[in-house]
């Protein structure tokens, strides 16, 4: 699967690395094709001032944890960084990679207009208008 149909599938931006290849970058690693058949995910959590990444074994022990429980397979496993191959099509394996890189899942619109949909008490004005503080009283 290219990486273009399965960003489309699951609602993700691509975007172009230093060499040019196709990839979904997230806040603490990226989405990358693996193999023809499956995708990679990379996890390498990195901070504002130190360009070689955060240490944090634990929580990469948990996410390798999660994946293998699923069926993702292990192929780089370092300290506190890692990769995993899974298959694009397992929609739980998908959720944990996305979830793992931490990539930002774009939001769908409505159907009746252009609008993000929101839940009734998140509409702007609904909370100070008159209504609202009659209600209250």
């Amino acid at each position: 699967m290219k990486v273009s149909e399965f960003a489309e599938t699951n609602r993700l931006k691509v975007t172009r690395d230093e060499c040019g290849d196709a990839i979904i970058a997230g806040k603490q690693g990226q989405l990358y094709p693996y193999t023809e058949s499956e995708m990679g995910v990379m996890f390498m959590p990195q901070t504002k001032t130190d360009s070689y990444g955060r240490w944090c074994p634990k929580v990469w022990g948990n996410f390798k944890r999660a994946a293998a429980a699923i069926g993702m397979v292990l192929t780089q496993d370092g300290d506190s960084e890692g990769c995993l191959s899974f298959d694009p099509l397992h929609k739980e394996q998908v959720k944990l990679a996305v979830k793992i890189a931490g990539v930002r899942v774009r939001k769908t619109l409505s159907r009746s207009g252009g609008r993000l949909w929101r839940p009734h008490w998140r509409q702007p004005g609904v909370r100070g208008s008159k209504i609202w503080s009659q209600n209250l009283v």
